[in-house]
Protein backbone atom coordinates (compact mmCIF):
# COMPACT_ATOMS: atom_id res chain seq x y z
CA UNK A 1 0.00 0.00 0.00
CA UNK A 2 1.04 3.51 -0.28
CA UNK A 3 3.17 5.01 2.80
CA UNK A 4 1.35 8.50 1.82
CA UNK A 5 -2.35 6.52 2.19
CA UNK A 6 -2.01 4.70 5.23
CA UNK A 7 0.17 8.26 7.19
CA UNK A 8 -3.46 9.87 6.24
CA UNK A 9 -5.69 6.82 6.98
CA UNK A 10 -3.67 6.14 10.20
CA UNK A 11 -3.68 10.29 11.40
CA UNK A 12 -7.99 9.94 10.85
CA UNK A 13 -7.94 6.98 12.78
CA UNK A 14 -5.54 8.64 15.78
CA UNK A 15 -8.35 11.33 16.17
CA UNK A 16 -11.46 9.47 15.89
CA UNK A 17 -12.98 9.72 19.30
CA UNK A 18 -15.39 6.87 18.59
CA UNK A 19 -12.50 4.01 18.17
CA UNK A 20 -11.21 2.13 21.45
CA UNK A 21 -8.12 3.51 22.94
CA UNK A 22 -4.95 1.21 22.69
CA UNK A 23 -4.00 -0.82 19.39
CA UNK A 24 -5.88 -1.49 16.74
CA UNK A 25 -5.52 -3.59 13.49
CA UNK A 26 -5.43 -2.13 10.44
CA UNK A 27 -6.80 -4.09 7.26
CA UNK A 28 -7.10 -2.04 3.95
CA UNK A 29 -9.80 -3.19 1.52
CA UNK A 30 -9.14 -3.07 -2.35
CA UNK A 31 -12.12 -4.79 -4.77
CA UNK A 32 -9.13 -5.40 -7.30
CA UNK A 33 -7.22 -7.85 -4.86
CA UNK A 34 -7.58 -11.74 -3.63
CA UNK A 35 -10.56 -11.76 -0.83
CA UNK A 36 -10.52 -7.77 -1.42
CA UNK A 37 -7.36 -7.62 1.04
CA UNK A 38 -4.74 -5.43 0.06
CA UNK A 39 -2.48 -4.88 3.24
CA UNK A 40 -2.48 -5.15 7.03
CA UNK A 41 -1.07 -3.53 10.02
CA UNK A 42 -0.95 -2.76 13.12
CA UNK A 43 -1.54 0.84 14.97
CA UNK A 44 -0.07 0.57 18.37
CA UNK A 45 -1.03 2.30 21.29
CA UNK A 46 1.57 5.00 21.23
CA UNK A 47 1.33 5.25 17.82
CA UNK A 48 3.50 3.52 15.73
CA UNK A 49 2.84 0.75 12.60
CA UNK A 50 3.91 -2.81 12.21
CA UNK A 51 3.73 -5.19 9.57
CA UNK A 52 0.70 -8.06 10.13
CA UNK A 53 0.52 -11.29 8.38
CA UNK A 54 -2.00 -12.30 6.46
CA UNK A 55 -3.50 -15.18 4.17
CA UNK A 56 -5.77 -15.04 1.15
CA UNK A 57 -8.02 -18.66 0.52
CA UNK A 58 -9.56 -19.22 -2.71
CA UNK A 59 -11.59 -21.97 -3.32
CA UNK A 60 -13.17 -22.77 -6.60
CA UNK A 61 -16.95 -21.95 -6.09
CA UNK A 62 -16.63 -20.99 -2.74
CA UNK A 63 -16.28 -17.69 -1.42
CA UNK A 64 -12.49 -16.31 -0.89
CA UNK A 65 -11.46 -15.95 2.48
CA UNK A 66 -8.90 -13.86 4.23
CA UNK A 67 -7.50 -13.77 7.43
CA UNK A 68 -4.87 -11.72 9.83
CA UNK A 69 -2.39 -12.28 12.55
CA UNK A 70 0.72 -10.26 13.98
CA UNK A 71 3.08 -13.29 14.33
CA UNK A 72 3.48 -15.63 10.80
CA UNK A 73 2.79 -18.96 12.48
CA UNK A 74 0.64 -17.21 15.30
CA UNK A 75 -3.21 -17.60 15.81
CA UNK A 76 -5.57 -15.73 13.20
CA UNK A 77 -7.12 -12.66 15.07
CA UNK A 78 -9.33 -11.57 12.41
CA UNK A 79 -11.08 -13.60 9.37
CA UNK A 80 -13.19 -12.52 7.11
CA UNK A 81 -14.75 -13.96 3.26
CA UNK A 82 -16.02 -12.34 0.48
CA UNK A 83 -20.21 -11.37 0.37
CA UNK A 84 -22.26 -12.42 -2.40
CA UNK A 85 -21.71 -11.09 -5.99
CA UNK A 86 -23.40 -8.23 -7.38
CA UNK A 87 -26.18 -8.59 -9.63
CA UNK A 88 -24.56 -5.03 -11.30
CA UNK A 89 -21.02 -7.07 -12.30
CA UNK A 90 -21.22 -10.15 -10.74
CA UNK A 91 -18.14 -9.08 -8.56
CA UNK A 92 -18.22 -9.18 -5.03
CA UNK A 93 -19.65 -6.51 -2.85
CA UNK A 94 -17.55 -6.24 0.07
CA UNK A 95 -16.83 -8.47 2.62
CA UNK A 96 -18.64 -10.40 6.19
CA UNK A 97 -16.52 -10.52 9.09
CA UNK A 98 -16.37 -13.55 11.01
CA UNK A 99 -17.42 -11.93 13.88
CA UNK A 100 -17.25 -15.61 15.96
CA UNK A 101 -13.61 -15.85 15.23
CA UNK A 102 -12.89 -12.03 15.88
CA UNK A 103 -10.06 -11.73 18.67
CA UNK A 104 -8.78 -8.54 18.73
CA UNK A 105 -10.21 -5.48 20.61
CA UNK A 106 -10.16 -3.06 17.59
CA UNK A 107 -10.18 -3.75 13.83
CA UNK A 108 -10.59 -0.90 11.68
CA UNK A 109 -11.63 -2.36 7.96
CA UNK A 110 -10.23 0.90 5.51
CA UNK A 111 -11.29 0.86 1.51
CA UNK A 112 -8.24 1.56 -0.13
CA UNK A 113 -9.74 0.86 -3.69
CA UNK A 114 -11.01 3.10 -6.08
CA UNK A 115 -14.57 1.28 -5.92
CA UNK A 116 -17.33 1.87 -2.75
CA UNK A 117 -17.48 -1.28 -0.96
CA UNK A 118 -19.06 -3.27 2.40
CA UNK A 119 -18.16 -4.20 5.66
CA UNK A 120 -20.55 -6.53 7.47
CA UNK A 121 -23.56 -4.42 4.74
CA UNK A 122 -22.32 -1.29 5.34
CA UNK A 123 -21.08 1.11 2.33
CA UNK A 124 -17.63 2.18 3.05
CA UNK A 125 -16.59 4.82 0.04
CA UNK A 126 -13.06 4.87 -0.91
CA UNK A 127 -10.67 6.87 1.27
CA UNK A 128 -13.00 5.82 4.57
CA UNK A 129 -13.21 3.88 6.75
CA UNK A 130 -15.36 1.68 9.51
CA UNK A 131 -14.44 -0.51 12.42
CA UNK A 132 -15.18 -3.57 13.94
CA UNK A 133 -14.73 -3.05 18.22
CA UNK A 134 -15.13 -5.69 20.94
CA UNK A 135 -17.27 -4.42 24.00
CA UNK A 136 -15.55 -5.24 27.68
CA UNK A 137 -18.52 -6.33 29.72
CA UNK A 138 -16.67 -4.26 32.65
CA UNK A 139 -16.07 -1.16 30.74
CA UNK A 140 -18.71 1.92 31.31
CA UNK A 141 -19.83 0.85 27.87
CA UNK A 142 -20.32 -2.29 28.01
CA UNK A 143 -22.28 -1.84 31.01
CA UNK A 144 -24.36 0.69 29.23
CA UNK A 145 -24.89 -2.30 26.34
CA UNK A 146 -25.63 -4.84 29.35
CA UNK A 147 -28.29 -2.76 30.94
CA UNK A 148 -29.94 -1.60 27.48
CA UNK A 149 -30.23 -5.25 27.09
CA UNK A 150 -31.60 -6.20 30.36
CA UNK A 151 -33.94 -3.10 29.88
CA UNK A 152 -35.67 -4.66 26.80
CA UNK A 153 -36.11 -8.16 28.17
CA UNK A 154 -37.79 -6.05 31.25
CA UNK A 155 -40.29 -4.81 27.75
CA UNK A 156 -40.60 -8.22 26.35
CA UNK A 157 -41.92 -9.54 29.20
CA UNK A 158 -44.29 -6.84 30.19
CA UNK A 159 -45.52 -6.60 26.18
CA UNK A 160 -46.03 -10.70 26.82
CA UNK A 161 -47.88 -10.63 30.29
CA UNK A 162 -51.23 -8.83 28.31
CA UNK A 163 -51.44 -11.37 25.74
CA UNK A 164 -51.08 -14.18 28.24
CA UNK A 165 -53.84 -12.02 30.15
CA UNK A 166 -56.08 -12.01 26.64
CA UNK A 167 -55.40 -15.86 26.05
CA UNK A 168 -56.72 -16.69 29.37
CA UNK A 169 -59.27 -14.56 28.87
CA UNK A 170 -60.93 -16.00 25.21
CA UNK A 171 -60.15 -19.26 27.24
CA UNK A 172 -62.52 -18.54 30.10
CA UNK A 173 -64.87 -16.98 27.83
CA UNK A 174 -65.18 -20.39 25.67
CA UNK A 175 -65.82 -22.15 28.38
Amino acid sequence: MNVKNIDGIVDEIQQDPNLKTGDKLIICLDRSYDSMLEDACLLTADGKIQDAFWTTYSSGDQADEAAVRLVEDGDDLVAFHESRPSSRDGRPNGIRVHHEDLDFPCVVFCNSGKERLTVDGEWVEPGEYTSVQEVDPHSPEGQKVLQEYLKSLGRLDRSEEPRRLSYRQRNEERG
